[in-house]
């Protein structure tokens, strides 16, 4: 999926906010070899091997351009806000839904997996609701698995 990159190259935007992007000034090569380190560290959950190769990246640390870094700010409290206003759709793909629509999709994925759940004959509740574990596990007692 392309995110709305910024006019110097610095930021991508997603759901509003600036994310750094990587130093232009690394090889193809180097690049390709720094994304298979950050990758492998993500499946392997290695937290330090994925700050390592987001630094070598130029994702997090020390800017590789000098000036302010605004990432992770809101684009529209940064001086890309014009830039971002000017996108028209928000900083979204436009392929991705927003506002209510988004709202309507999500709710109706809860509902399909709360439909599968019950099917299975487990009931799912809120925590938020029940809240205590003894609460959980009188619902499991009472719907045992097959």
């Amino acid at each position: 999926m392309d995110y709305p990159v910024t006019e110097d190259g610095r930021y991508f935007v997603v759901r509003g906010r600036l994310w750094r992007c990587s130093n232009p000034k690394l090889t193809r090569q180097h690049k390709a070899i720094l994304v298979r380190k950050l990758m492998l560290a993500r499946r392997t959950r290695d937290r330090i091997g994925v700050d390592k190769a987001k630094r070598a990246l130029g994702e997090r640390g020390p800017t590789w351009w000098k000036g302010p870094d605004y990432n992770r700010h809101l684009a529209r409290n940064t001086p890309y806000a014009a830039w971002f206003e000017s996108l028209g759709h928000g900083g979204f793909p436009p392929s991705l839904p927003t506002g209510e629509d988004a709202r309507k999709g999500a709710a109706s994925k809860r509902t399909k997996f709360m439909r599968k759940k019950s099917a299975g004959k487990i009931q799912v509740r809120s925590t938020k609701k029940q809240g205590s574990v003894a609460a959980r596990k009188r619902l499991h007692a009472a719907n045992p698995a097959p």
